[in-house]
Formats: structure tokens, sequence, C-alpha cells
């Protein structure tokens, strides 16, 4: 099997306790690469459940509730709308957190990506 396919089945296969069809565990035996995505998607999964295991705590129908107010185009718009213009120093801290988050996220995705083709040009 070649990379792109392995890579194509293992999000199926990494959260089950099956294991991988024969072809697939030779691949992942032969190319680190892929062992170490299946190795990330393994630890992904783990941090989820532990995250699922703390919201256990929540009350019961937070999420239903949650969701359904999302589903709400009218709250939404008028939630967004409240959180752009509102001036109050509430609102203006959560922006500047909001933005800060984000610039997280894609320095973290920037250096994941530099990391991996740097991984790619040593191999």
């Amino acid at each position: 099997m070649r990379c792109d396919e392995v890579l194509l089945i293992l999000p199926e296969y990494a959260g089950e306790d099956e294991p991988f069809p024969r072809e697939v565990e030779v691949h992942l035996a032969t190319c680190p690469e892929c062992a170490a995505e299946e190795g990330a998607y393994r630890e992904v999964l783990a941090h989820v459940a532990a995250i699922g295991a703390e919201t256990d705590l929540l009350p019961p129908r937070f999420l239903e509730d949650v969701l359904a107010g999302l589903t709400r185009p009218d709250r939404v718009r008028g939630a967004a709308r409240r959180f752009a213009h509102d001036r109050s120093a509430r609102y203006v801290r959560a922006r500047y957190a909001a933005v800060s988050l984000g610039g997280v996220v894609v320095g973290a995705a920037a250096i994941a990506i530099i990391r991996r083709r740097t991984a790619r040009r040593a191999a």
C-alpha cells in the first residue's frame, strides 16, 4: 500500500479495538511517517476521551441546549452583532481573547506545517 491510501484509512481504524487490515499493518511497520501519523491519531483520541470524562460533570441536557441555541440563526446573529459592535469592557476583553486565541491557532498550525516539512526533507 502507498502512504496516501494508508492515510485515508487511519481515521477509521485508529480509535477502534479491531486491528488494521494486514496490508496497513505491514505499511505502518515499514513507514515511520505513517506510523507517526497513526500515533498522533491515537494521542488525539486519548485527549478527546479525557475531555469526555470531564464533560460528565455538566448539567443534564447542557449539550442539547447549546446546540439548540446555535441552530437558531436569529439568536446567533444577535449575539454576533453584540460581540462585534458592543463597546462595553466585557465584550472588548472577549474580542481580545478571541483574537489572541486565533493567533495561537494560526501559530501552532504554522509550526506543525514547518515541522512536518522539515521531517519529510530529513527522511
